[in-house]
């Protein structure tokens, strides 16, 4: 298994070694893992902000997001600030998700209905519980 660029100071902190990484947190795969972090800091080495990412997924995190987004045919233009928090909020939702309660979300049919009822700020601050507690008195889930 291949690691990425990331600084050994935050793989230490993440609490894994080598032998403990496994798989990417958002896809599973297995090859070219780094570090990633969940808040877009990277002088935020806590163990709870740093999960393991493939190249791939962790590229689609961290690159600028489109001008606009369709959710079920109509299209929703955001200013990049915001379109960074909801796509960073997703990702940690299906780490925080996976780890906690193993399952993974889907954008579409879980996350997007959510942050349309809730509103991003608010489904930023749930935990996995509260987001699939929230799914479920919404019909989601």
């Amino acid at each position: 298994m291949q690691e990425g660029n990331r600084g050994p100071e935050a793989r230490e902190t993440a609490g894994h070694s080598r032998e403990d990484i496994q798989q990417c947190t958002v896809c599973g795969a297995d090859d070219e893992l780094r570090v990633h972090h969940l808040d877009g800091r990277r002088e935020n080495t806590e163990a709870e902000n740093l999960v393991w990412m493939c190249r791939d997924c962790d590229q689609n995190v961290n690159t600028e997001s489109e001008e606009s987004t369709t959710w079920n045919n109509h299209a929703v233009v955001l200013p990049d600030e915001i379109s960074a928090k909801i796509d960073r909020e997703f990702i940690r939702l299906v780490c925080v998700c996976r780890r906690d309660l193993g399952w993974r979300p889907d954008k579409t049919r879980h996350y997007y209905p959510l942050v349309a009822v809730d509103g991003v700020f608010a489904v930023g601050r749930m935990t996995a519980e509260a987001f699939e507690e929230r799914l479920v008195e919404l019909g989601l889930r």
